[in-house]
């Protein structure tokens, strides 16, 4: 049980050593409902339900098998991760709940005469900017674009229309290089 197959999108993938089947977990190439094949089996399974694959002894010991929630769909989008793909309308909604309390803040404290209180309300604005960059990198990734593009937001007038264009921009249908699709859409061939 040296040389491994496994199937992705109807195509038979291999040979490749166990090791290399590790490496495309990690990448989540192969997930747990890949469907594998060694020599000696019978059929083709899918890894989760699969034995012969243990992990490197360099690894974990708690946990001697790969994990069958070591799939893409088992990975969790977060709200302070600047990983992954943001929809649009999540997108939007979460903009505009960092705008209220961004803008509230930012106008108490122009009122304020008080230095600790204005130190604080301007903490908790730029804590809402950089929750709302974070925000903007992963919309560009559903776009296919890198993050680093957010930087546009800081030249006047063009901001104005690259924030329209996030919000209105489909994002890329199926997976890419940032994930797989927030609307779980399946990639058109060409």
């Amino acid at each position: 049980m040296g040389k491994w197959f496994y199937a992705n999108e109807d195509k038979q993938i291999g040979p490749i050593e166990k090791y290399d089947v590790y490496d495309l977990i990690e990448q989540r190439v192969i997930t747990a409902d890949t469907l594998m094949w060694t020599e000696g089996m019978d059929e083709w399974k899918k890894l989760k339900d699969i034995n012969a694959i243990n992990k490197p002894s360099n690894q974990s010991s708690e946990v001697n098998t790969i994990d069958s929630n070591a799939s893409i769909d088992s990975q969790e989008e977060t709200f302070f991760s600047p990983e992954g793909r943001l929809r649009r309308k999540d997108y939007f909604v979460r903009i505009l709940l960092l705008s209220i309390p961004g803008v509230f803040f930012s106008v108490l404290s122009e009122g304020s005469a008080e230095n600790g209180l204005i130190g604080f309300l301007a903490l908790i604005t730029i804590c809402c900017g950089i929750i709302a960059a974070i925000q903007i990198v992963k919309r560009l990734h559903d776009i296919n674009l890198s993050g680093w593009l957010w930087l546009i937001s800081f030249v006047p007038f063009v901001n104005f229309i690259f924030g329209l264009y996030i919000l209105f921009k489909d994002g890329t249908q199926g997976p890419n290089q940032y994930g797989e699709d927030p609307k779980d859409r399946v990639a058109q061939a060409a």
